[in-house]
């Protein structure tokens, strides 16, 4: 099926390439190229040829032009004649046939520009290629891409009905399929990453391209695993609204699948509304951009609880103790595992003191650095000498005896001995008033 083909066709019939048109003969004799006689082998040939040009039906045209080959295998018309067959062929929807009729061309002109562009755009039709025929197409885009469109679309050749838009609008077409073909070419031969990067020239060249955005690239990162540009290009189908956009009913559905691949793949939304934005505005992901995977997160905390094991053991302790605690088996963790079981080298900031002077309890912050926020409770076995200022930092061997998950608050017995770091001092004796 010529599916690219009715796409891009406008390209071809703009630049000319299929404007075989009414070739002006006259009973002997046609226009010749390049200053060479061409004749007729009889009037009979003549009138065949005539009656293809008339011939608006592609099935009997293509009838004639079998007879033309058949009775003149031979023929000074020869490239009139392969340029009508693929001009048939395509009309006819047989993508195999119009390939092998643009091979020819190109065959007996390497730098023909019709038979490269059809070439270049059948070849990824092929089905199972051999490597020959990927080189083929492979050949083709490259030589369009390295001089063959420059002198198709020169500014000299432009037709006078067609608008400069249109001109460029052209070329565009032939130049992002051309890189398409070459990430074809790399698929076959199993380079990956180049058949990824030729992709990206051809969003370059057509950033409204969104169905190879949604329809090839989104599909393809995500199989190769490549998960950031695959969430990238989802949300680019998602959040572009221009020329070319998914239709707005299914953005909302696309825009989902790219925030599900994006949860699974950081573990949480923060982040994305930021991606999207960027997506909707920048058609090919930008080289520096990141999106750090849980696993790699799950590392980065590893690797601070592992450094924070060495600078401050207790925390660590806490940390740890907490992350079960708040879980939904919290209370079974915590009557099975800690629960009457000394916690030793734990330390926080005063946060309060009760009573404030001589306490028996004490409130810590153990987790805030700043001493604020209050998550353990000390209930010491005898009251303690004067009092502390509020961040005085405690150290202590505790045993939990109860604990609460919102507000997160741990109680320990704490024996007085076990203490460290209280500075308190006994308060002075009340002066008695002298009597004379």
């Amino acid at each position: 099926m010529l599916t690219t083909t009715t796409r891009f066709m406008f390209a071809a019939v703009l630049a000319g390439a299929l404007l075989v048109g009414p070739v002006a003969v006259k009973a002997q004799q046609a226009a010749a190229p390049a200053g060479q006689k061409q004749d007729w082998k009889d009037r009979a040939e003549y009138d065949l040829f005539d009656a293809i040009q008339k011939d608006t039906t592609p099935q009997s045209r293509l009838d004639k032009l079998n007879q033309w080959k058949d009775k003149y295998p031979q023929t000074d018309f020869a490239a009139q004649r392969r340029a009508l067959f693929l001009d048939t062929y395509v009309k006819l929807n047989q993508g195999p046939k119009a390939l092998e009729a643009a091979k020819e061309i190109v065959a007996a002109d390497p730098a023909d520009f019709t038979g490269l562009y059809y070439t270049m755009l059948l070849s990824p039709q092929t089905q199972n290629p051999t490597p020959d025929q990927v080189d083929t197409g492979a050949k083709a885009a490259n030589a369009l891409l390295n001089g063959g469109i420059d002198a198709q679309f020169a500014p000299a050749k432009k037709p006078a009905t067609v608008t400069d838009a249109q001109w460029t609008q052209a070329r565009t077409g032939v130049e992002e399929e051309a890189h398409k073909t070459l990430a074809w070419v790399d698929i076959q031969q199993k380079k990956d990453n180049d058949a990824d990067a030729e992709y990206e020239k051809a969003l370059m060249i057509n950033p409204g391209d969104i169905s190879l955005v949604y329809g090839t690239m989104g599909k393809r990162f995500y199989a190769e695993k490549k998960y950031v540009p695959a969430i990238f290009y989802y949300a680019r189908a998602a959040a572009y609204d221009g020329p070319g956009a998914l239709d707005a009913s299914a953005r909302p559905k696309v825009l989902e699948y790219a925030k599900k691949l994006y949860l699974n793949y950081h573990g949480s939304a923060d982040g994305f509304d930021d991606i999207v934005a960027k997506a909707k505005t920048t058609a090919v992901m930008p080289a520096d951009l990141k999106i750090v995977s849980s696993l790699d997160l799950a590392k980065e905390d590893e690797a601070k609880r592992e450094q924070m094991a060495k600078e401050n053991p207790g925390l660590a302790i806490w940390l740890n103790v907490k992350s079960n605690l708040v879980g939904a088996d919290g209370a079974n963790y915590f009557n099975s595992n800690m629960k009457d079981t000394l916690v030793p080298g734990l330390s926080g900031k005063v946060v309060s003191l009760e009573p404030a002077i001589r306490p028996k309890t004490i409130i810590l912050a153990v987790e805030d650095k700043d001493g604020k926020i209050a998550d353990a409770t000390l209930q010491m076995d005898a009251p303690l000498v004067g009092k502390v200022e509020p961040g005085t930092v405690l150290t202590f061997d505790g045993t939990p005896v109860s604990f609460t998950p919102s507000p997160y608050m741990i109680t320990f017995k704490v024996d007085k001995a076990s203490l460290k770091g209280w500075t308190g001092t006994a308060a002075p004796p009340a002066r008695r008033p002298v009597h004379k």
